[in-house]
This record gives C-alpha cells, sequence and structure tokens, in this order.
C-alpha cells in the first residue's frame, strides 16, 4: 500500500539447502498469550512456550498495549522455545510470524513506539463508523473491501488518531499490524502480507490495493507511512545478528511473515481451498468459511469481513465476535472460585464440566448474552454500547445453571455468525483454547446441529505458519502437500437431534435480544 522503504534488503526467498533443515520455529503474536512452538519435520510439536500479555484499559472502551513489553514477551517465547528444543543451528529452516489481527503500532524513523499499541478490542473510534456510515463512505468501502467496518480496523483508528492525536501521526514514520511490528523488529524490513491489508484497503477480488479507500476515508496522508505489501512466495527476510544472538538462533535465517492469525487458523485445518467452516474460540470467537473467489460479491455483505487467502482458490469470510473464551473464565473464577485449579484453564476445568453436563441443554431457561468487552460487541452487529447479561433467572437456578448458560451463549454466537456466512455442509474444525474443552464442543455441534471436528495437536495460528513458510520457501510445493506431510488425530463431535431442537428455539430468542440491542443502538431514542 505504502511507499515505505524496507530497512533490510533480503526481502526475498533464500532456497533450500541440499541437505535440507528440518525444524520450524512459529510465533503467534496473540492478543492475551504470545505462544511459540519448534515443529519437526512431520508438523509435530517437539517444544513450545508462551507469555501472558498485559492488557491496559486507561479509559472505558480503549484496549491498548504496551509495545516494549511485546517485544519483550515475543523474544523470551522463542529463546525458552529454542532452548527447550535444544536443537543445532543448522536443524532450523526458518522462522514463521503472524500474529493478531488489525489494532495499529505506531512508530518513529528510529522504530521506537510512539504510544501504546491500540488493539482490536478497542472501540474509541466506533462513532468514526457511525459517522461514515451515515455519509455512504463505509458502504462505499466495503464495495471493494467485502468487510463491514467496525472500530477494531487499522483505517477507522487512523482517523481517530489523527483528530484526536494529530502530533503523534505527524511524526509516525511506519504503520504496522502486529505481526508487520514484530517483522520489522526481527528483520528489519517493513513490510506486510496481503491478509490484514486485504480487509482494509484492497479491492478483495482484484487482490490489490485500492487507492479509493483512502481517498474516501480522507486518509490519503497515510500511503507513505503503510509498508508495502508482499505476495505470497515473497514474504521473507534474514533475520538480524543482534536479536539472533538474544533468542539462539542464526543470524541470517529466513523469517516469513505468514498471514494474520485468522488466515493462518484456516490454513492449519485445510481452509485455503472453498468449502471449509472454522471457528477458532479463543479470546475473540472467530467463525469462518472459506468460498469460492468468482462466486462472491462484496456488495452483498451485510455482517462480517473478507479477507484472502494464500493463492487464488478461495476468499475467506468470516464474523468476529469480540470476546469467546473470556467469557467463560471470567465467570468460572467469580462462581467457582473455590476450585483452585482455574488458574490452569480448560485442562483443569474437567470436574467442573462434569457438574455442567448434568444440567439439560437450555440450562433451566437461563440464557446468557455474551457481550463480556468493554468495548460492546463488533459482529454480526456493531454495538459498542452493549453488555454481557443473563435473562431468566430465578431462585432455583444454581451457579452450574450460570455457567452452562455461558457455555451455551459462546456456542449461540457462534450460530449467529453462521447465519451471516455462506452455508456449507462440512464439519466445523474448532480451534482455539476453547477446543480444549470436549463440553464446549459438544455444545457448539448441538447448537449449530453440524458435526464439530477437533485436531489434537495440529491446529492454530502457529501451525498454520508454520505449513505457510514451508510453502513459501519451496520445502513443498504448494500448501495441500503442506497439509498432507502433518501427522493428525481428529475427534469428531456429532449433534444430539433433541438438544438441536432445544437450541433451535433458544437461537431464536437470542436472535431477538440482540435484534432489539442493535436497534437501540441505531436509535437510542428507540425503546423497545
Amino acid at each position: 500500500m505504502g511507499g515505505a522503504e524496507a530497512r533490510n534488503e533480503q526481502v526475498s526467498n533464500p532456497a533450500p539447502k541440499s541437505a535440507q533443515p528440518t525444524h520450524f520455529v512459529s510465533i503467534d503474536l496473540g492478543t492475551s498469550r504470545i505462544k511459540a512452538a519448534v515443529f519437526d519435520d512431520k508438523g509435530r510439536r517437539v517444544a513450545q512456550s508462551s507469555y501472558v500479555c498485559t492488557l491496559q484499559r486507561p479509559h472505558p472502551g480503549w484496549c491498548e498495549q504496551d509495545l516494549e513489553d511485546a517485544l519483550r514477551g515475543a523474544l523470551q517465547v522463542l529463546r525458552d522455545c529454542v532452548a527447550a528444543a535444544d536443537l543445532p543451528a543448522h536443524a532450523y529452516a526458518a522462522l514463521a510470524l503472524t500474529g493478531q489481527g488489525d489494532g495499529t503500532r505506531l512508530v518513529d524513523v528510529e522504530g521506537a513506539p510512539l504510544r501504546p499499541a491500540i488493539l482490536w478490542q478497542d472501540a474509541r473510534a466506533s462513532a468514526v463508523v457511525r459517522r461514515w456510515e451515515s455519509e455512504g463512505r463505509a458502504d462505499a468501502v466495503k464495495r471493494y473491501t467485502g468487510t463491514m467496518l467496525s472500530g477494531s480496523q487499522q483505517s477507522v483508528q487512523l482517523a481517530w488518531l489523527l483528530e484526536h492525536e494529530p502530533e503523534v501521526v505527524r511524526r509516525a514514520r511506519h504503520i504496522f499490524f502486529a505481526k508487520d511490528w514484530l517483522f520489522f523488529h526481527l528483520t528489519g524490513a517493513a513490510a506486510t502480507d496481503q491478509s490484514d491489508s486485504s480487509h482494509t484497503y484492497f479491492d478483495i477480488r482484484a487482490r490489490r490495493a485500492e487507492p479509493r479507500i483512502l481517498d474516501a476515508l480522507n486518509l490519503t496522508w497515510a500511503v507513505e507511512k503503510l509498508p508495502p505489501e508482499l505476495p505470497p512466495g515473497q514474504s521473507a527476510a534474514a533475520l538480524l545478528g543482534r536479536i539472533a544472538e538474544q533468542i539462539g538462533l542464526p543470524a541470517g535465517l529466513p523469517v516469513v511473515l505468514a498471514p494474520f492469525d485468522v488466515v493462518s487458523e484456516m490454513i492449519a485445518v485445510g481452509g485455503f481451498e472453498p468449502g471449509v467452516a472454522c471457528s477458532v474460540i479463543g479470546t475473540a470467537g472467530i467463525h469462518q468459511v472459506s468460498v469460492q473467489p468468482d462466486s462472491f460479491d462484496p456488495t452483498t455483505v451485510a455482517a462480517g469481513c473478507t479477507t484472502y487467502a494464500p493463492g487464488e482458490a478461495a476468499l475467506i469470510r468470516f464474523v468476529p465476535n469480540m470476546l469467546a473464551v473470556p467469557n467463560i473464565e471470567f465467570w468460572a473464577a467469580l462462581l467457582f472460585g473455590d476450585y483452585h485449579s482455574l488458574q490452569f484453564g480448560f485442562a483443569a476445568y474437567a470436574s467442573i464440566e462434569e457438574a455442567l453436563a448434568r444440567i439439560a441443554p437450555g440450562a433451566d431457561g437461563v440464557l446468557y448474552i455474551p457481550f463480556l468487552s468493554p468495548a460492546g460487541e463488533r459482529a454480526p452487529y456493531l454495538l459498542p454500547e452493549a453488555h454481557a447479561s443473563f435473562t431468566g433467572l430465578s431462585l432455583h437456578h444454581s451457579r452450574e445453571h450460570l455457567l452452562r448458560a455461558v457455555y451455551e451463549g459462546v456456542a449461540l454466537a457462534a450460530a449467529e455468525s453462521y447465519a451471516h456466512l455462506p452455508l456449507t455442509s462440512a464439519p466445523v474444525q474448532m480451534t482455539g483454547g476453547g477446543a480444549r474443552s470436549p463440553l464446549l464442543a459438544q455444545i457448539l455441534a448441538d447448537v449449530l446441529g453440524r458435526a464439530v471436528q477437533v485436531s489434537n495437536g495440529a491446529s492454530g495460528a502457529v501451525h498454520g505458519a508454520m505449513l505457510f513458510a514451508r510453502t513459501t520457501l519451496g520445502y513443498t510445493p504448494d500448501l495441500s502437500a503442506a497439509y498432507a506431510q502433518v501427522e493428525r488425530s481428529t475427534q469428531v463431535y456429532l449433534p444430539n437431534e433433541e438438544a438441536h431442537k432445544t437450541y433451535r428455539a433458544l437461537h431464536e430468542t437470542y436472535r431477538a435480544l440482540v435484534a432489539r440491542l442493535h436497534l437501540n443502538s441505531l436509535n437510542p431514542t428507540h425503546l423497545a
């Protein structure tokens, strides 16, 4: 998109050596956690590490992250992962890099951060979206991108920054997405790939930047600050020596800029071909379907986003719920604080989930709306003022009823998201931290009325980034071949017909409540 130069001139694809290295390091610059893993030539994890991120919420609806802390965390997980793998330097083929989507990171001419990162959970710019909707600008952009604007997106956040922090914008040399910012620090190259950019600045059908988008949004000033897009197959640069020394990898190792986490998750489950459905139940709930590009019409999009899939075979339509697993973690901590093992997440929830499984589908009339984020909800409707809520409570309900309703609320949000996506008969691939919960997987199958498939150890954004890197550097001819080489086992959850009948009725109630919130959001004086 932009004219920003690359400080590292080696943005190229080093050819694999005759004695091919066998292992790949992969890192996901996530929102709640930064994760890294080392993979062998069969796609098996031989080491992994994670770092818990600290998010800052200085004002209602804001969500920021200290970039120095994020960099420390990224270098730490890479260092720990490499140390745990204990491999010789020549064993490594590449470092693959992915990360959270959207958001804004501004750095000066020295590469130093000018302010904390504004994350995708931030809603400060929601008023900008409403203004652009009323002026017709949002619809004009959607005709190119196939994406509904929200406060999560970089273009909207840049407009807010120009209005409220013009000096910061003036001083900015580079404007980055998360993975691109880390790529810059690891390699010195200012660049981006086509994934984040495609649903923000692209004509999605032409797969190229569309200058009329920036013109429509009065953001033409950003052109020289946005990094150039690297096409698939050319998104690599050499690891800087000083960084290599800190993390224990060889200097000059190829660093591959993989697609952002939504796309990398889809790569990990085969979503580079049309007809794949995937629910990433993590910090956010990302529900997505890969579609035929030639049948896609961006003007028909009424919710969610459209982004590219590597290659020419598919586009990805996705509806991003603001929060998923944090709903469960928050209420589990409040309701079951006497369970000291809660700090270990789903792996330690077994005894709680046994109790929840004894509650009938529908939680005896309790319904939960999972809009727990201080920034409200962003999809399928933009609801920055929305809050989480329970309905149907009475004295006969227990804490198990409430937490069961929270699990069901997360699944109902998924069902409402899929109602805005193209239909596919394929099983829903479930990934993210929530995939470690057998109860949540079964509830999702029952709510959707579709099989849900969980891949054990061979999914996730770090895995998809590794597959992308293997293909980019020529270790496999294409993503299909890379995917086929991976050893994986899966567990399938089949829907219960009686439970699905209950959830179909509950979904209608859920939909009516959310529609009422949407109506009130569009017309605050309306009393629904």
